[in-house]
């Protein structure tokens, strides 16, 4: 009865070199994505500042009115968080 073939010896330099090689191409390949991802990340940006400029033109106040209603109300909330803090 047969004992079937005995198994090739591995070369494992040329594996080794095989899985270098897959490291490489992948790690360009995922630099790749983090650029592709970067760029979306800015067009968003952009695309939400556009936005917000845009409603701040629309309200007819200035600038600076809209930077002092912000600041105003954080202000509030930050108050208004001590105050139940204190009352707890």
């Amino acid at each position: 009865m047969g004992r079937g073939r005995k198994p090739l010896p591995k070369d494992y330099n040329k594996l080794i070199s095989e899985v270098e090689e897959k490291i490489v191409r992948y790690g360009k390949r995922i630099e790749a994505f983090q650029q592709e991802r970067e760029d979306l990340m800015d067009a968003k940006k952009k695309e939400e500042m556009e936005s917000l400029y845009n409603k701040v033109l629309s309200s007819g106040k200035s600038v600076d009115e809209i930077i002092n209603s912000v600041h105003d109300h954080q202000e509030t909330n930050v108050n208004h968080r001590r105050n139940n803090a204190i009352q707890k």
